[in-house]
């Protein structure tokens, strides 16, 4: 039993998931029911709820959205292609589509490197709406602002990165090309020290995830899978109350651990 600070779970949880070491906390059973993509992504808004300053806690429009990704991925509607470029550095963004939304502009600004990413998308009604620009906390100019457009009936089918690591030894996302049903659009960008590319042939195209802060650090897509046969009485419901005075309480269908 702990004497310090580990004593409280706010602490013991924090710790163990900034250390890389939630293994040792979590209970087995949680493990076994859970899939990994799911637990990753549960794990990692739970975390950031845990922020002292809750002007640094997600806005509970990202909470919403990211427990739903994390359902998604529990269910077998989702899967993420491989993330490429750096796995820690920047913070963590996503764009999920929902069945009514359409991907209509990508905004990439980049020069040695990408800098940021900006995604515009389109409703049911036609309106447009625009995300924050991921990247780009680092004011350096000049950079070149390339703006990708796409058809409403255009899907992406496959994607292709290119990675650096020669700004200050870093590992940055140096180009970005996108395949469709229609076209091929870029690369944009700088010539990359490495290149990967995903196409797929199962599932469609659900969005982007990736790291960001002074530049684009890393990007994959998320792909809806069909969901036929899926047995929805077999899912595990979990979730979590964190209240006003930063406790942290687990559900696990209903029950509280």
């Amino acid at each position: 039993m702990y004497e310090d600070e580990r004593r409280f779970l706010f602490h013991l949880a924090k710790l163990h998931y900034e250390k890389g070491k939630l293994d040792e906390i979590i209970l087995p059973s949680i493990w076994e029911q859970m899939k990994p993509n799911s637990l990753q992504t549960f794990c990692k808004i739970a975390y950031q709820c845990l922020k002292k300053k809750r002007r640094n806690r997600p806005k509970m429009l990202l909470f919403i959205e990211q427990l739903q990704i994390s359902l998604d991925f529990q269910i077998g509607y989702l899967r993420m292609t491989k993330l490429s470029g750096s796995n820690t550095g920047g913070y963590s963004w996503s764009l999920l589509l929902d069945n009514n939304q359409k991907l209509r502009k990508i905004t990439i600004d980049h020069y040695d490197c990408i800098f940021s990413v900006r995604f515009t998308t389109e409703d049911l009604s036609g309106s447009l709406h625009s995300t924050q620009r991921y990247g780009g906390d680092n004011g350096l100019s000049p950079s070149k602002i390339i703006e990708v457009y796409f058809d409403a009936d255009e899907e992406i089918t496959g994607i292709g990165i290119g990675v650096t690591s020669e700004i200050g030894g870093l590992v940055l996302i140096a180009s970005i090309y996108i395949m469709t049903n229609k076209n091929g659009h870029g690369p944009f960008g700088k010539e990359p020290v490495s290149f990967f590319s995903e196409f797929w042939d199962a599932g469609s195209f659900a969005g982007f995830y990736g790291r960001a802060g002074h530049f684009l650090d890393g990007f994959g897509c998320y792909l809806r899978l069909p969901c036929e046969g899926l047995l929805l009485f077999e899912i595990t419901v979990y979730s979590i109350e964190i209240s006003l005075n930063l406790n942290l309480l687990v559900y696990i269908d209903g029950l509280q651990i």
